[in-house]
C-alpha cells in the first residue's frame, strides 16, 4: 500500500503560510465555503474505518492523518498522507485551533493533566527552541504553543476544549465552564472583535452535553443570529435554549438528540474481552460544512431517524443537503462524533 510519510515539523511547514498574522483570525465554523484539508488524527484504531469512510467522501488530497505510534495505520486507504507520530488522542478539533492564514496553535487543558497522553498529544513534537518540552502544567496554566516553520513560539491562548468552542463571521460561542477558566479579557481579546455568547451556565446540577458543539451549530442568517440545537426534550436543555434567546439568538430550531445504549467491548489487563452498555446521545449538529453540504456522523447502534429525519428537514430550509458519514458508532462510545475527530481548514 503506497502512502506518502511525512515528519511532524514537515507537517508544521506544510500548514503553516507565510504570511503570519500578529493576531490570527478563527477559522469559522459554518464559513459556507469549500474545504480546503482536514486533519485527522488515528488516536486508535476505533478511528480507521470511520476515517476512511470520510476520506472517500472527502477526497484524499485534501486529508492527512496523523497516526499514532501505537496505532496499526497500514488499512487507510491508499494514498493518503500519513505522519508517524507518539501516542496521540483522537480528538482533533480539541487539540488544534484552526486560523484563517493556515497556521493554528496546539491546545492544552485540563483534561491532559488528567490524562496518559503525552505533551506531544496533538500530533506534533512540543518543543520550546531550547531543546526541551515546556512543562506541562504551565502549558495548561499560563498558554498554549503556536506553530510556526515547525519551531514553537508562545502565543497567548484559551484554556479549554475545542469543542467548548465555535465561531461563526461575527458571533464566538464558547461554554460558561471555559469562559470561567479564562481571563474574560484575553477572551475577548481572541475572539477578536465578535460577540461572546456564553452557553450553558452552571445552575444547580451538572452540563447538558459536555461541550456545546454536540448539541448547538450556529448559523448567520440575513443579519440574524440562527441555532440548530440537539433537543433530548429534558428541562435542562430548554434551559439552556432560554440562556441563548437571552443573549441575543433570534432564531432556535430544535431537532431531536436521540439517546439509547450502546454496546461495546472493553479488554482488561487480563486479556480478557467483554461486552458492555454505554448511554450515548446521538447528535446530527457535531459535523461540518463543505460549501452547500453539511456532514455529519451516521449510527447504527441504534434507531437514529427521527434525529436525521428532522435535521434533514431543517438544513433544506436552508438550501442544504446532509451527507451522513458512516461509522460513528465506532468513536461514539468514545464521546465524540464528526467535528470531535476532524480539524478543517476552508478556502
Amino acid at each position: 500500500m503506497i502512502k506518502t510519510i511525512l515528519t511532524a515539523t514537515a507537517l508544521a511547514m506544510m500548514i503553516h503560510s507565510d504570511s503570519v498574522l500578529a493576531q490570527p483570525d478563527f477559522v469559522e465554523d459554518a464559513p459556507n465555503k469549500e474545504i480546503s484539508k482536514i486533519m485527522l488524527f488515528a488516536g486508535g484504531t476505533e478511528f480507521i474505518d470511520f476515517h476512511n469512510n470520510l476520506i472517500d467522501e472527502i477526497g484524499l488530497d485534501k486529508v492527512t492523518v496523523i497516526c499514532g505510534s501505537d496505532v496499526d495505520c497500514s488499512t487507510y486507504r491508499e494514498g493518503v498522507t500519513l505522519i508517524n507520530h507518539k501516542s496521540i488522542t483522537g480528538w482533533a478539533q480539541d487539540r488544534i485551533v484552526r486560523f484563517n492564514d493556515g497556521s493554528y496553535t496546539t491546545v492544552y487543558s485540563k483534561h491532559i493533566v488528567d490524562s496518559t497522553y503525552s505533551q506531544a498529544e496533538v500530533g506534533l513534537d512540543i518543543n520550546d527552541g531550547k531543546g526541551g518540552s515546556p512543562d506541562r502544567n504551565e502549558l495548561v496554566n499560563e498558554k498554549s504553543y503556536y506553530v510556526e516553520d515547525g519551531n514553537v513560539t508562545a502565543w497567548d491562548m484559551l484554556k479549554g476544549d475545542g469543542g467548548d468552542r465555535i465561531v461563526t463571521e461575527n458571533y464566538f460561542f464558547i461554554s460558561q465552564e471555559v469562559y470561567e477558566q479564562n481571563n474574560p479579557e484575553l477572551i475577548e481579546e481572541v475572539a477578536a472583535g465578535r460577540k461572546v455568547i456564553k452557553v450553558d451556565a452552571e445552575l444547580s446540577w451538572e452540563r447538558y452535553v459536555f461541550h456545546i458543539d454536540m448539541y448547538l451549530l450556529p448559523l448567520e442568517v440575513n443579519g440574524q443570529l440562527h441555532v440548530i440545537f440537539s433537543d433530548d426534550g429534558s428541562k435542562r436543555a430548554a434551559q439552556v435554549k432560554q440562556q441563548l434567546l437571552d443573549q441575543g439568538v433570534d432564531i432556535i430550531k430544535s431537532v431531536p438528540m436521540v439517546r439509547g445504549d450502546q454496546t461495546y467491548f472493553i479488554t482488561n489487563d487480563l486479556g480478557t474481552t467483554f461486552p458492555t452498555e454505554k448511554s450515548i446521545g446521538y447528535t446530527t449538529v457535531n459535523g461540518f460544512f463543505n460549501g452547500t453540504t453539511w456532514y455529519a456522523a451516521d449510527f447504527d447502534a441504534f434507531d437514529v431517524t427521527p434525529a436525521k429525519t428532522a435535521m434533514n428537514k431543517v438544513m433544506a430550509e436552508y438550501g442544504f443537503d446532509v451527507v451522513y458519514i458512516e461509522g460513528g458508532e465506532d468513536i461514539g462510545y468514545l464521546g465524540g462524533f464528526l467535528r470531535c475527530a476532524t480539524a478543517v481548514w476552508y478556502k
